[in-house]
């Protein structure tokens, strides 16, 4: 599985962030995968957040891909402490091929000095836990 992020501030007040991670699952079992982010900026309090307002995946081009069937309710705030948080899924007999998930990230003020995400990919969601941290 290969997981190749992107981030882009796009907006301003508040900070809104473009997160693109193209995901290839050619392992052929269906057995589905789970995306995860870590956020962190020193100095954060602990009740700063990102917000991720939702997410979509589309097929890569010259992709037989089955797109991802999501069951992640949003909005899904991720802390800025560096702790793991699952923001999309791939639920069993889908997410199959080549595709890009996006995701709508909102800060409520500036961002943070120093501020770095860490995305893991996952064919299991208790091993995003080991992950964990910046």
């Amino acid at each position: 599985m290969l997981l190749d992020p992107s981030v882009a501030v796009v907006g301003h007040d508040p900070t809104q962030l473009a997160v693109r991670a193209s995901v290839v699952d050619a392992r052929g079992t269906g057995a589905g995968w789970f995306l995860s982010v870590a956020a962190y900026a020193p100095g954060s309090s602990t009740s700063s957040r990102l917000i991720v307002a939702g997410a979509g995946a589309t097929c890569l081009p010259d992709s037989a891909c089955t797109l991802p069937v999501n069951g992640i309710a949003y909005p899904v705030a991720v802390g800025l402490t560096g702790a793991r948080s699952m923001v999309f899924e791939a639920e069993p007999s889908s997410g199959l091929g080549a595709q890009r998930v996006e995701f709508r990230v909102y800060l409520a003020g500036a961002v943070p000095r120093g501020l770095s995400l860490s995305f893991s990919l996952a064919t299991q969601p208790s091993a995003l836990a080991a992950g964990s941290g910046p």
